[in-house]
């Protein structure tokens, strides 16, 4: 299947500081991945404005399809991601009317001052496209250079999900040649489950497959509590992912069985089946 690459760049020192834990990267590379995308490399960078240019510069160089940017929209003087995009690209930062108006209009919805502060959210980079924001006051950008495009969103997750899916997913499913479902299982079979893995691995090369590493334990009986594995297919369609998951789990029953093991299907992944059930 034809894939397209993602960088994910997650900026704020809050998050550097461990003052606050990193949704947005997971949650967008998991949209990402359903639509074939193959995220190579998440950054999570503080409010320094050559680190989040540094981050950008190399997924540019590396010819990133698409460079995702979360956080540092806001209207204060730490919120640099517009700077660091104009660094990275060498163009002039620019105060648009369009967006202007966008945050004039979150203003007179909330019945507040359009003030200086909140004009700063109208920033953008010369020569980019403005990028609706359906839930809160800053808009985000969209800047192709080359083969890349570059979006920033901003950092509060009920925001950033809904510009993703208003603004950056018609764009994915533009260069979507396939999807990708994952299904999470519990394996129970002792030490046996690392040769079994082996051979689905060996029968099924397309699947990624993927088992929770478990802290050593001193209690005999630990072997017995199971093992969390990621199955991820891809196919040309979700039903070709959905139809290949099934021919692993049908083949790791059939495996556990002949040593007296067993699987649970767990959940899946957010465009597979839902219902759990034991097998």
């Amino acid at each position: 299947m034809n894939v397209f690459e993602a960088d994910i760049v997650a900026t704020g020192s809050e998050l550097t500081y461990g003052q606050l834990v990193d949704t947005n990267s997971s949650w967008v590379a998991d949209q990402l991945t359903q639509w074939g995308g193959i995220v190579r490399r998440i950054t999570i960078v503080g409010d320094k404005v050559d680190d989040i240019a540094s981050a950008l510069v190399t997924g540019l160089r590396e010819k990133r399809k698409l460079i995702v940017v979360t956080g540092g929209l806001g209207p204060t003087e730490d919120d640099l991601t517009v700077e660091a995009i104009a660094n990275a690209l060498g163009r002039k930062i620019i105060l648009d009317e369009k967006a202007i108006a966008m945050v004039k209009a979150k203003c007179d919805e909330y019945r507040i001052e359009l003030t200086d502060r909140r004009k700063r959210m109208a920033r953008t980079v010369e020569g980019a496209s403005l990028l609706r924001n359906p839930v809160g006051f800053s808009p985000g950008t969209s800047v192709q250079i080359g083969e890349t495009v570059i979006v920033s969103l901003p950092g509060i997750p009920e925001e950033m999900k809904a510009m993703f899916e208003a603004e950056v997913l018609p764009i994915v499913r533009q260069w979507a040649k396939g999807r990708m479902n994952a299904l999470n299982v519990k394996v129970f079979c002792g030490n046996e489950r690392f040769t079994i893995f082996r051979q689905v691995q060996d029968e099924f090369p397309e699947v990624y497959l993927k088992f929770h590493a478990q802290a050593p334990s001193h209690d005999p009986r630990a072997h017995t509590d199971g093992v969390e594995v990621v199955l991820l297919a891809s196919g040309p369609n979700e039903q070709a992912c959905k139809t290949e998951l099934e021919k692993v789990v049908k083949r790791l029953l059939i495996l556990l069985q002949e040593r007296g093991g067993k699987l649970e299907i767990k959940n899946s992944g957010s465009t597979g089946p839902t219902s759990p059930t034991r097998a």
